[in-house]
């Protein structure tokens, strides 16, 4: 049952940024030939601003779910699985507090917004509510986050993060060529 939430949640998400990125290159296309007419789009920065806004923060959840983040590991192969294992923990605790700490701040600044009854510069609409669904997709990046720290908790296996790379695998030789060679092989055995 959590499994299908939480796939239907991501899916949301997906669908979401999916939908927010296609708005900005229509507004930006539009805007760009609108300019080439003397006719630019009205607004078109704010609807970028707004449209970029929620395409992170929906992206954030699906990062966070497919542990995609970007990591520097100059040393993680090297590590001992005891030490493996500690850092897997730190980082999962730090990712949790931070997106926590985060989701905190979205929702202190859409407090802010809403008292003070902040409107954006070109449409006047109120901001506190984009804050507030920035606060929302945030808590599900927390609630994924928090997730993957229950996965690497109750994991006993001393794996590190995968690479973003591969190593690459050695191409076994075929022997001495007759002729002159143009190169390395691309071939996969």
């Amino acid at each position: 049952m959590l499994k299908r939430v939480n796939r239907w949640i991501l899916g949301l998400c997906t669908a979401i940024a999916a939908t927010a990125l296609m708005m900005m290159v229509a507004v930006a296309f539009i805007d760009s030939i609108g300019r080439q007419l003397s006719r630019p789009l009205p607004g078109a920065s704010e609807l970028v601003i707004f449209a970029l806004l929620i395409f992170f923060y929906a992206s954030l959840p699906l990062v966070v779910s497919g542990d995609a983040w970007i990591r520097v590991g100059l040393f993680s192969d090297l590590y001992k699985p005891r030490l493996t294992r500690i850092e897997r923990w730190f980082t999962g605790l730090a990712e949790v507090a931070a997106l926590g700490g985060f989701a905190w701040m979205m929702y202190d600044q859409a407090n802010r917004l809403d008292r003070f009854g902040t409107l954006s510069v070109y449409f006047e609409i109120p901001m506190a509510p984009w804050i507030y669904a920035v606060f929302v997709l945030a808590l599900v990046a927390v609630w994924f986050a928090i997730l993957g720290l229950g996965q690497v908790l109750a994991d006993r296996e001393t794996r590190a993060h995968p690479h973003a790379l591969p190593d690459e695998e050695p191409v076994p030789s075929s022997g001495p060529s007759s002729g002159p060679s143009s190169g390395p092989s691309k071939e996969k055995p």
